[in-house]
């Protein structure tokens, strides 16, 4: 019984002397969220979004949580710097159909990606360069200055997201599947 406590005693010893030798680590650059950078997301928390299948079919998306808070880069090792940044998330549901957004963005000095992500599939939009297409009409109504993100896609027997459409002012207004379906925003 004294040996285990010996061996207890010697071995948090030990950890509390090399946890010492470590310096903790120091914030080395922070970036906050511009105005800018924020009007990326124009989704309110319980905001519903009316959207119409290509077969005529209406339903609403739900913003369920549209937040903004503070993260850090990780460090694996003693003495290593770590950048705080602050990041804005909108997430969006459906039951019927089941489809989920999720919309993130972080600084543009710090990440220019914003991710959209539509069910468990990523698109990114390069915040700094300029809209896609100046406008785009769905139904009566013309959207101005339109990002557009398309991934390729290999197996086509998978119906997926092919391409999003996205603008600032409204958020994803369009998406068209690889079966050539498509959900369209509705006003």
């Amino acid at each position: 019984m004294k040996y285990k406590i010996t061996l207890l005693i010697t071995f948090l010893f030990s950890v509390l002397f090399f946890s010492s030798c470590c310096n903790k680590s120091v914030e080395s650059a922070r970036y906050a969220l511009t105005d800018e950078d924020k009007s990326f997301i124009p989704y309110q928390k319980d905001q519903t979004v009316l959207f119409e299948h290509s077969s005529g079919y209406q339903f609403e998306l739900k913003a369920f949580n549209v937040s903004e808070a503070w993260s850090r880069t990780v460090t694996e090792h003693c003495n290593e710097n770590y950048i705080s940044y602050q990041f804005k998330v909108a997430e969006l549901f459906s039951s019927q159909p089941e489809l989920y957004f999720y919309i993130m963005v972080m600084p543009k000095e710090f990440i220019s990606d914003m991710v959209i992500q539509i069910n468990n599939d990523n698109f990114l939009l390069n915040t700094n360069e300029p809209p896609t297409i100046d406008s785009l009409q769905i139904g009566n109504n013309v959207f101005k200055d339109v990002y557009v993100m398309e991934k390729e896609i290999s197996d086509t027997t998978i119906i997926q997201p092919k391409k999003v459409f996205y603008n600032k002012s409204y958020g994803i207004i369009k998406i068209k599947m690889t079966n050539n379906e498509f959900f369209n925003i509705v006003f």
